[in-house]
């Protein structure tokens, strides 16, 4: 029976905090080549998506004690669902092998995604600065235009 909770509760919910060295969090299939490179607080393509967050060498961060940021992953088998949060990003990314790797070249979590193609939507609280990334939602869905 379809209650309708199948949108609002997520399938996984994981929370990565890591002081990321290179000050970049990949998203991508655990096979994916080579990432994108750019400016600004997200850089996508197809195959990717990199988040430039506050990471080691942070010396402002360092002062306040709060080196590094934390990545909140879920991982819905219904679309996203409206969110009060800021949103970067919101898009698909190929998944051929229906897993998506997250975190950088020290430490990198695998997990379930949906087959051939996953909606990706990256958001912050409203009032964080996208300029500096620290605390950033990773959220992924069934691709919304799979059967178009």
């Amino acid at each position: 029976m379809d209650d309708g909770l199948a949108a609002a509760h997520p399938r996984l919910v994981m929370t990565v905090t890591h002081t990321w060295q290179w000050g970049l969090v990949t998203v991508s299939d655990p096979h994916a080549l080579e990432p994108p490179r750019g400016e600004g607080p997200v850089v996508a393509d197809g195959h990717w998506v990199v988040l430039h967050v506050a990471h080691a060498q942070d010396a402002t961060a360092a002062e306040v004690g709060e080196v590094g940021a934390t990545v909140h992953v879920e991982v819905r088998d219904a679309p996203h669902p409206r969110t009060a949060r800021r949103v970067l990003y919101d898009h698909v990314l190929r998944t051929p092998r229906g897993a998506v790797a997250i975190g950088d070249a020290e430490h990198e979590v695998v997990v379930p995604a949906h087959p051939e193609r996953t909606a990706v939507r990256v958001s912050i609280r409203a009032g964080d600065d996208p300029e500096r990334l620290t605390d950033v939602w990773v959220e992924l869905a069934p691709d919304p235009y799979a059967d178009r």
